[in-house]
């Protein structure tokens, strides 16, 4: 289903009436401090933790009426931001690393040593791990940016660094462990095929998909975390850009083959497949029963993630590739058209479009009431707006379509749920009850618990 209407209009930029200059700074103003003293968060790796969820339980973005904070100007094109402890990380194109104060883009550091940075930092403690396009991972000092250590991987790194209990997970056509520490090699994981999105780190596995040249078979591999060897491997039928997303013993992938996947964590076992109606090259996103792909066909996908029958979906007309990012109860992702959208969770109804200006090929970083974005502009921008939740209108329609190729019962795949007319979506077991997802997004919120870059860079290659 489409989730088309919108918010008071959408005009690039501006979202509802406005008032003065004045009155417009001001409320800039106001919102930065709320967001502030709501929660002081963080978005410090490339899909906010080592699964690849794409989620912040306790995290909090703008709803309505959003605007720029600022823009930071870099000399290249940006990867995915990542932010830990008001500071903003994020590599150019051309020039580096920069770590920029995350409340008004005023520049801290700048690390030029490493030669084209497309990934998502990771940012552990008082370290930001960095990975480069001349092969090399990078240890830097948060606070002023220096080099720890260095590590040549011998082949050019597309992918975000991932950080697990002292150990930096990277790949680069082969999959490596490094000792977060001294940067030495645990071990070296050679796949079949090469390995070129960012790998996720979950249970005691890295899962990692691979891209070969036409005609040979690409994998999803299962690696052990400690010692690099292979538990199983599942075929796929064409190139895997997206990084996997791990939860609840499922690993999401996508695939050129235009289809959302999902396997058995531990076995491998095909769970299901969803087929869009283009390639899908971003990492999807995991909230509670959820699974959020946004597809090269323009839609934004909600999937139960026990059966992969569909919740509803959302059409930008436009091109997806870059990973959504979920803050609270809503969803980010930006477009090659420029656009950043804002979506309801639960419903895909939208709360806002903005336009950034120009292509978003990266997920954004979603912290404490703003929503850093990267992109084609040679800028990393801030957007923020108001925080408290506004009118959200409904989707046009909720019919569900069922597009995976498993087949479940009826109570399994909420279809009990999704009849024409009908808003309300129930839980993945289709009980009825309370197990709406804005009702598991509220409860983790309140609880405050608990890149894919292959297709960024992928993009880039081609248009040169």
């Amino acid at each position: 289903m489409v989730a088309s209407a919108a918010v008071g209009g959408t005009v690039p930029g501006r979202v509802g009436a406005r008032g003065s200059k004045s009155e417009r700074s001001s409320t800039v103003a106001e919102r930065r401090r709320v967001g502030r003293q709501q929660r002081r968060g963080s978005w410090p790796t490339f899909g906010f933790d080592a699964a690849n969820t794409g989620y912040d339980p306790g995290g909090i973005g703008p709803v309505a009426n959003p605007e720029r904070a600022f823009a930071f100007e870099t000399n290249g094109w940006t990867g995915p931001p990542s932010v830990s402890d008001r500071t903003l990380f994020v590599g150019s194109r051309e020039d580096g690393v920069y770590a920029v104060a995350a409340t008004d883009g005023t520049e801290r550091w700048r690390f030029d040593g490493a030669d084209g940075v497309y990934s998502a930092p990771a940012v552990v403690d008082d370290v930001v791990y960095v990975t480069s396009y001349d092969g090399h991972v990078y240890a830097l000092d948060a606070d002023s940016g220096s080099e720890r250590w260095r590590h040549d991987v011998g082949s050019m790194i597309e992918s975000s660094p991932v950080v697990v209990d002292g150990v930096v997970y990277v790949s680069a056509g082969d999959v490596f462990a490094l000792d977060g520490d001294s940067g030495d090699v645990r071990w070296r994981f050679v796949p079949a095929g090469d390995v070129t999105a960012t790998v996720a780190v979950a249970d005691g596995s890295v899962f990692a998909g691979t891209t070969t040249p036409t005609g040979e078979q690409d994998y999803v591999h299962a690696i052990g975390a400690d010692g690099g060897e292979e538990r199983w491997r599942a075929p796929m039928d064409d190139y895997v850009y997206s990084a996997p997303a791990v939860a609840d013993g499922r690993v999401f992938v996508g695939s050129n083959d235009q289809q959302l996947h999902a396997f058995d964590a531990t076995s491998g076992d095909v769970l299901w497949r969803y087929e869009t109606n283009d390639w899908v090259q971003s990492s999807p996103a995991v909230v509670g029963n959820t699974v959020f792909v946004a597809g090269n066909d323009g839609n934004v996908h909600a999937l139960f993630a026990a059966t992969g029958a569909e919740r509803w979906s959302f059409e930008t007309d436009d091109t997806l590739s870059a990973s959504p990012a979920v803050a609270g109860d809503t969803l980010y992702v930006g477009s090659w058209g420029g656009s950043l959208h804002a979506l309801a969770v639960d419903d895909g109804s939208k709360r806002w479009t903005y336009d950034v200006g120009s292509q978003v090929r990266s997920s954004p970083a979603v912290v404490d009431g703003t929503v850093y974005v990267g992109g084609t502009f040679g800028a990393v921008r801030a957007v923020t707006g108001d925080l408290q939740a506004g009118t959200s209108v409904q989707p046009e329609t909720t019919r569900a379509v069922d597009r995976s190729t498993t087949t479940t019962p009826d109570s399994e795949t909420g279809d009990d749920a999704t009849d024409a007319g009908d808003t309300e979506v129930t839980d993945a077991d289709g009980d009825g009850g309370d197990g709406t997802l804005a009702s598991f997004v509220a409860g983790a919120g309140v609880a405050g618990a608990s890149g894919a870059v292959g297709w960024w860079l992928r993009g880039t290659v081609e248009e040169e």
